[in-house]
Parts: structure tokens; C-alpha cells; sequence
């Protein structure tokens, strides 16, 4: 049998399953077939090059590609997350579970009803915190393709974050402290005695080379901060002794596993010597606000404490400051004394 040719009329030809177009403006090429008869496929081109026509001199805005949303998103990691946010990995996370609910669909398929049926199912299955996380996550895919003009508008802006837990307040008292370090391992005790003697971050800490230290005027230079400011923060004889007896054997004052890299995590550590030392719901990042906390009552001002800790404003160290029970104590006792003698 004899393949039968297509038959042309100018941009119109058959097809096996009825009529076709296909024509080329400006460089792109369109084609679409499935008409039933020539006068509708006619009928589409002539629909198709007037709208081409008026986007071309501005009468009417372009259609938007039918991109897959996981492709998209994909490419606002690489192309923005990575380049602005360090916490860039962890917006893997947030795709892989984003992914799960909107499988294949376009970006431009995806409704507001459809993103708080993601945020009812997902905090179904884990915290409003990781719920939070995930959304704002999809907000800000949704954001950069309004930004980049691949949306007109953003379909998960009028879904609401849900209501979190206020954060616990969680400060070391002298004991806890003690029994802290006495439960703590050989490898991860100078880095609690250096957390809570200086404040500095956890990821501070990990990036921490020798050459930012300087033993004789006793500072520890940060040189990558959540800021993005270099600062000087000041250490005592404490830290000096833990961190001069580490080996030197890495650029790095806590290097990780493989050589040449710092230290990525101390999860399980710290949390077997907080089980070891029976402390309960303490975090790593605790340990800056009792440093913090600390400061402020043995009488260093907040000025100060904020410029060490490297905070933009004073409002920003006024949530690290948690005064103690002993202070409170102090505090009534002085109100009492305003009552004069005679009660």
C-alpha cells in the first residue's frame, strides 16, 4: 500500500484523522491538527496568527508555557536558592515532598483550592512548623514564576500559614551546665565550652578556621555570618584552654569526617550527652541564648551583647534574653524594699 502524501493548501493540509496547520512566525513554529473538517482548522489559524499578531504589537498578553511544575522549581533552586539562600539544601526537601502531591501537574494547573488541600494533608501527616516550611517553600517557586513571567499571579498567596507554638524558652542554669559538660564526650565538649563561652552559631562553629583565632588578644574573627557581616567576638581563658589542647590537623578547628571538610554534623552527640547529663528539650542553638542571657546578668549592656552576637538591631537580642529564676526572685525583693520599713 502506497503511503498517501499530505495534501497542502497553503498552511492547511490533511491529515489521516482529519485537517492540520503549520506555520512558522517569527522563528517559532506552530503546529496543531485534529479538525474535523478545512473550514475549522481554518478557522484556528486564522484565531492563532491574530493572537500571535496582537501579542507581537501588545494588544494582548503571551500564553504561558505548559511547564511542569517540578521542572520549575527545580530551576529556582539552581538558578536562585542556591545563589541566595544557604539554606539552599533544604529546599530539596520541600520539592521532594511538593512533588509527591502534585506528581505531573503544569505550573499553570496548580489552583489555590489545590495548595490548601496540600496544607490540610500535610499537617495532617507532621507539624504546622514543617507544614509552614513546605508552603512557604511552594510560595516562593510561585513568587519567582509571577517574578519571571512564566504566572500572572501567585495561586498560593491567599493560602495562610498555620498557627505555630511560641518557642520554648530554654536557658541553662549553673547546674545543668555542669552536668552538661561532665557527660559530654572528649569530641564535642570544647565545642559546647565554645558555644557557651562565645555564642557563636552552629554553623559559625563549623566553619571556624585556625586562622580566624587570635590567642594573644583572645578574639575569634567570624568570618561568615547569617548577616553576611564579618564580626570580632571575645573569648576567655575557658575557651583558650579547650581550643589549644585540639590537634592541628585540619585548616579547620572542628573537621568533619572527610579530609579537607569541617564538621557537618554533632546531632547524636549532643544529644547523648543531654540524655547522659538528664537534661530535657535542649537544643544546640540554646546554648546562645544562655550565653546571651548570661551577659546580660552579670551587668554587660544589650548594645554590647547584640554587636557579639552579631545581630542587626538591639529588638533582635531582646528575644535571646531570658532572665533567670534567681533574678526574678531578686527583682520581687527589691519591689518589696520600695514598701518602706514599716511593712
Amino acid at each position: 500500500m502506497t503511503k498517501r502524501k499530505k495534501r497542502r493548501t497553503r498552511t492547511l493540509y490533511r491529515t489521516s484523522n482529519g485537517w492540520a496547520f503549520d506555520f512558522t512566525f517569527k522563528g517559532v513554529r506552530h503546529r496543531h491538527g485534529g479538525f474535523f473538517t478545512k473550514a475549522q482548522a481554518e478557522a484556528a489559524l486564522v484565531r492563532m496568527k491574530t493572537r500571535l499578531m496582537d501579542e507581537l504589537v501588545g494588544l494582548a498578553k503571551p500564553e504561558f508555557e505548559n511547564i511542569p511544575f517540578e521542572k520549575f522549581a527545580r530551576q529556582v533552586i539552581e538558578v536562585y536558592s542556591k545563589a541566595h539562600k544557604k539554606s539552599w539544601k533544604g529546599d530539596e526537601g520541600h520539592l521532594k515532598i511538593l512533588c509527591q502531591f502534585f506528581q505531573a501537574k503544569s505550573l499553570h494547573q496548580i489552583t489555590t483550592q489545590e495548595v490548601a488541600t496540600f496544607t490540610a494533608t500535610r499537617a495532617a501527616q507532621v507539624s504546622n512548623s514543617t507544614t509552614n516550611r513546605d508552603l512557604s517553600f511552594l510560595k516562593m517557586v510561585f513568587n519567582k514564576a509571577v517574578e519571571w513571567g512564566k504566572l500572572d499571579q501567585n495561586p498560593a498567596a491567599r493560602v495562610r500559614k498555620l498557627p505555630e507554638p511560641p518557642p520554648v524558652d530554654r536557658i541553662l542554669t549553673k547546674d545543668e551546665t555542669s552536668r552538661l559538660l561532665a557527660a559530654a564526650g572528649e569530641r564535642i565538649r570544647p565545642i559546647i565550652i565554645t558555644a557557651l563561652a562565645t555564642g557563636l552559631r552552629r554553623g559559625e562553629l563549623f566553619a571556624l578556621r585556625w586562622k580566624d583565632i587570635d590567642f594573644d588578644r583572645r578574639l575569634i574573627i567570624v568570618r561568615i555570618s547569617k548577616s553576611g557581616k564579618s564580626r570580632k567576638v571575645p573569648f576567655g581563658p575557658a575557651v583558650a584552654a579547650a581550643l589549644d589542647a585540639l590537634p592541628r590537623c585540619s585548616e579547620f578547628v572542628f573537621p568533619g569526617q572527610k579530609k579537607g571538610r569541617p564538621l557537618q554534623s554533632i546531632y547524636d552527640s549532643f544529644h547523648n550527652a543531654c540524655v547522659a547529663a538528664q537534661i530535657e528539650d535542649l537544643r544546640f542553638h540554646d546554648l546562645r541564648h544562655s550565653y546571651a542571657s548570661g551577659l546580660i546578668e552579670a551587668g554587660v549592656d544589650i548594645a554590647t551583647v547584640s554587636r557579639i552576637l552579631g545581630h542587626a538591631n538591639i529588638l533582635m537580642t531582646q528575644k535571646y534574653l531570658h532572665p533567670s529564676a534567681e533574678t526574678f526572685i531578686k527583682a520581687a525583693e527589691k519591689a518589696d524594699a520600695l514598701l518602706g520599713p514599716n511593712h
